[in-house]
């Protein structure tokens, strides 16, 4: 009876060849299904551990609360000096502008003023005194 239930022509070495391709794939699928669930939580603890380091750093025994605070401490009074020197040099980079723009209006003015004396000389020498020009020459 039992011989008669197998089909001629090989079909249940078929049929026993795709059960068993099929049982591979499952397995397959199933350990890859495995690994991604264990990336997944993996991925799920290292964020959770990320996000508890930085939020509560002394919870997870990295750094005490006196360590945290004495960090922030100097890293404003940091952020503090790093201020008061930029204020520093804009007002030393103000005084160097004022200074520059006052000597450049007066070499500016100093041919004005040496062509004003010539004139002043030249009438004065007109008028029988010499004239003493303390003048650079060319201007």
């Amino acid at each position: 009876m039992r011989d008669a239930m197998v089909a001629p022509g090989g079909t249940t070495d078929a049929l026993r060849m795709q059960i068993e391709a099929e049982l591979r794939a499952e397995a397959r699928e199933r350990h890859r299904r495995w690994w991604m669930i264990g990336g997944g939580v993996l991925l799920a603890v290292s964020l959770a551990l990320n996000l508890l380091i930085l939020a509560w750093p002394g919870a997870v025994g990295l750094a005490t609360g006196s360590d945290v605070r004495a960090v922030r401490a100097e890293a404003a009074a940091g952020a503090a000096a790093q201020a008061q020197s930029a204020r520093e040099a804009r007002a030393a980079a103000l005084v160097a502008a004022r200074r520059s723009a006052q000597a450049g209006s007066a070499a500016a003015a100093v041919p004005v003023i040496c062509a004003t004396l010539t004139e002043l000389g030249d009438w004065s020498f007109l008028s029988g005194e010499k004239p003493d020009l303390a003048c650079p020459p060319g201007t």
